[in-house]
């Protein structure tokens, strides 16, 4: 998880929502895509393993 943001671009545009700073979009968005990742990877094992 980074402590910053890599592009000052993520800085200067339009939020849609203001409850998130970019740093907290990036670090949720990332919680998010591992979350999803593990789910995927999970279900794929237990798919395999019951073949």
């Amino acid at each position: 998880m980074a402590r910053n943001v890599s592009y000052t671009v993520y800085y200067d545009t339009p939020q849609l929502f203001k409850t998130l700073s970019p740093l907290e979009d990036r670090q949720a968005g990332g919680v998010i895509m591992k979350v999803v990742q593990e789910i995927v990877y999970g279900t794929m094992i237990g798919y395999i393993s019951l073949k």
